[in-house]
């Protein structure tokens, strides 16, 4: 799979599973799993706001 068909198939997931604002919790999850799986530190903020950068404190 390349780095485009997986940004596409991401992106139709978000699509196919909206959330009202502010309860995001599958949403938050499913990003999490993602940035788990490339090993990307992340934090959580808020309910469900999730942040991935190269370095989270």
């Amino acid at each position: 799979m390349t780095f485009e068909s997986e940004i596409i198939n991401i992106r139709r997931y978000v699509h196919k599973n909206p959330e009202l604002g502010g309860n995001e919790y599958s949403t938050s999850k499913f990003i999490e799993s993602k940035l788990k799986e490339l090993k990307i530190p992340y934090k959580r903020i808020g309910k469900t706001g999730v942040i991935g950068a190269e370095r989270c404190k």
